[in-house]
């Protein structure tokens, strides 16, 4: 799904996106009148991608301006393909999604594909750390 698409999806009333270089590249998401609805974060950019069974294993998150998640993608990655289905079907992005950045959480892993999945989790909760230890919430 193109990126537009995929923000559109998640931040109704989307406009147009601005990128921000600190504390790392990201995408700032706003509506048609300018007001800041939240941010496009990419593990690779923030340099907080983990690896799982075989490599790296890149996340995009979206989120509010508070560090609420809206929605998580699993980029592509040299994972066996059965593993990264494995995690897309279970539960687990669904429960990554109640993670607010700077909180203490336990998320497990998904059974069968646990390297993988640990991957997601530490890659998803240290990408957004990383940008709302860096900038107060809501703010640019």
């Amino acid at each position: 799904m193109p990126a537009e698409q995929r923000i559109a999806e998640l931040f109704p009333g989307f406009g147009h996106t601005r990128e921000l270089p600190e504390p790392f590249p990201h995408l700032a998401i706003h509506d048609s009148t300018g007001t800041l609805l939240g941010y496009q974060l990419d593990s690779d950019l923030a340099q907080t991608t983990v690896n799982g069974f075989i490599g790296p294993v890149p996340v995009r998150i979206f989120c509010d301006t508070l560090g609420l998640l809206v929605g998580i993608d699993v980029l592509d990655n040299l994972e066996t393909p059965g593993y990264i289905r494995f995690i897309e079907s279970s539960d687990l992005l669904d429960r990554l999604l109640k993670y607010r950045a700077g909180t203490k959480t336990e998320i497990d892993a998904v059974t069968l594909a646990t390297h993988t999945s640990l991957a997601v989790i530490q890659a998803v909760v240290n990408t957004v750390d990383a940008l709302f230890a860096a900038v107060e919430p809501g703010q640019e």
